[in-house]
């Protein structure tokens, strides 16, 4: 299954809330996170797993997600929920060699 756009993953009742249609969420169920420099608003209770699928992010086995400057570790991508105010970085390292 595709992971949805940030616009999709707000409009589809199973993606993020589970089942509630989006009138029936209680008010505040919103929050706007920076994802790699741009803001963007998601449902409450996303987790980092969550949003790598929501933003496509390639190779997701290699990258290093960092919130608010701390790196998450990928065992705690499941766990790790995100908060309205949150700035979110996908980073990738890269060897390189000398001459």
């Amino acid at each position: 299954m595709k992971a949805p756009s940030p616009k999709d993953a707000r409009a589809t009742d199973t993606y993020i809330n589970r089942g509630a249609p989006r009138c029936a969420r209680p008010k505040g169920t919103d929050m706007k996170i920076t994802v790699t420099g741009k803001q963007k608003e998601y449902d409450e209770g996303l987790t980092v797993t969550q949003l790598v699928a929501a933003e496509n992010v390639e190779t997701p086995e290699y990258v290093t997600v960092s919130v608010n400057d701390e790196f998450v570790d990928h065992k705690d991508f499941d766990s790790r929920v995100l908060k309205d105010g949150d700035t979110v970085e996908f980073l990738y390292f890269m060897g390189g060699g000398c001459c």
